[in-house]
């Protein structure tokens, strides 16, 4: 779950936006190896802006990627197409532990 602020107090209004989470190979950010689109949550209370997104990563999208470091990267398109990175993190992939 992401939540979007452009400061700590104002919320960026992602009504319109279109949103999508990226993961690549840790030093090539333009080798996209998975890619899943974001879906926005409906605001708690009336009136408040809808800037909460959720990405669903389940276990089909990344079993057969290769161990190693990975950079995981939020995107939001808006209205006009410009795409904005809120920010990147590091995903560390593992082989499977198999069960005894």
């Amino acid at each position: 779950e992401f939540t979007v602020f452009k400061s700590k107090n104002e919320p960026v209004d992602l009504t319109g936006s279109t949103i999508k989470w990226t993961l690549a190979p840790y030093g090539q950010l333009d080798n996209n190896v998975c890619e899943i689109a974001g879906i926005m949550r409906e605001p708690e209370n009336p009136g408040e802006i809808p800037n909460v997104f959720t990405v669903d990563l389940q276990t089909q999208f990344t079993i057969d990627l290769e161990h190693g470091k990975y950079i995981q990267q939020p995107v939001i398109i808006d209205l006009t197409g410009e795409q904005n990175r809120l920010g990147q993190g590091i995903i560390t992939i593992l082989n499977e532990i198999p069960l005894m």
